[in-house]
């Protein structure tokens, strides 16, 4: 089954980067596609996942906050869940979320369940990925997500890993907020379906992003020179939302698959 594009609602206004308040948890996207030749129909599934990523929690804190909250921690690494309800209270959230089968954020958490260990580090990238901020913002804590050892340099590598890994929770494990039984919900079909054709384009996806972030021969980046190259180029810019990352595919690469529309 193919991506259903909804033919009458289209991407909302993105980015105003010099706005940071909390009316609209994308206060900080308004200006994305206005210069854009033309702008991608969205799919009724992300229709409803954009309404669950507003309507989360992480959309009500700033990406400056979750980083500090998260640095004060002292959480790292694989957790119990009992450990990650601890977690969860030190990040701002409600630790009866994580005690409730029925609530979207136990559902989201539970997804990125391993051995019956929880990786806080996955945890809080879908919290980067959705979070209120401004881009040098968002580019600033998400370069340092990765930067473990606190060397302001990240290996080709390491980027290669960081683009895998925020394409997997935004088109994986962010959607599943949105699941319920109600009919502005998605259903586990339609979820599975929307996430597995976006994901057929991950590799192509790494090495085309790799292409525009690596722009030279050195085997290293420097955190300066990541944070300017994804806040000059306007539609990098957008790969700092999860709702971005999964318009990009969908207006680079879906629309030119036959089996896609």
């Amino acid at each position: 089954m193919g991506i259903c594009l909804n033919k009458t609602e289209s991407v909302p206004e993105s980015l105003d980067s010099e706005s940071n308040t909390f009316q609209d948890p994308l206060s900080n996207l308004k200006s994305f596609f206005q210069h854009t030749e033309e702008r991608p129909k969205l799919p009724t599934a992300e229709t409803k996942i954009r309404k669950s990523e507003d309507s989360s929690p992480f959309a009500k804190q700033s990406v400056k906050n979750i980083s500090k909250l998260m640095n004060e921690s002292g959480f790292s690494g694989k957790l119990s869940m009992t450990q990650m309800r601890r977690a969860a209270h030190k990040l701002g959230l409600n630790p009866r979320h994580l005690q409730d089968p029925d609530n979207s954020l136990f559902k989201f958490i539970l997804s990125l369940q391993t051995n019956l260990l929880f990786d806080i580090r996955k945890v809080v990238l879908g919290a980067i990925l959705i979070a209120n901020g401004k881009p040098d913002e968002k580019a600033q804590v998400l370069f340092e997500h990765f930067d473990q050892n606190n060397t302001m340099i990240l290996e080709h590598t390491q980027i290669h890993q960081m683009l895998s890994e925020m394409l997997e929770i935004s088109v994986e494990h962010i959607p599943i907020l949105s699941l319920g039984e109600s009919e502005e919900n998605l259903q586990n079909e339609e979820l599975k379906s929307y996430s597995k054709e976006l994901l057929t384009f991950k590799q192509r996806f790494i090495d085309d992003i790799l292409h525009k972030i690596i722009t030279n021969d050195t085997p290293e980046m420097y955190e300066e020179h990541f944070i300017e190259i994804m806040t000059k180029d306007q539609h990098l810019k957008q790969l700092l939302w999860a709702r971005g990352l999964r318009e990009w595919i969908l207006k680079n690469y879906t629309a030119s698959s036959k089996e896609l529309l």
